[in-house]
């Protein structure tokens, strides 16, 4: 399992960036911590309820990629 971040920037041109988080092709996530994540819009008394099966990560937790190639690589094993 993984979980990849894409990211474009800039106003005229796209630059894409990929960001990794993973282990290797078949192996478990890493430990994705307790951190919890919160419903973005409120109930009816305004109170953002937690998603127990969301946890927040930060970007500084992703490895950068280089390229799509590298990207597949990650994903699926060199070929």
């Amino acid at each position: 399992m993984w979980i990849g971040w894409i990211r474009a920037a800039g106003t005229n041109r796209v630059r894409m960036e990929y960001r990794w988080f993973g282990g290797e092709p078949g192996q478990p996530l890493p430990d994705l911590g307790s951190r919890v994540g919160k419903h973005p819009k409120g109930n009816a008394m305004g109170v953002k309820l937690e998603r127990p099966n969301i946890r927040v990560l930060n970007l500084g937790q992703f490895t950068k990629v280089d390229d799509v190639g590298d990207l597949l690589d990650r994903l699926f094993g060199p070929v």
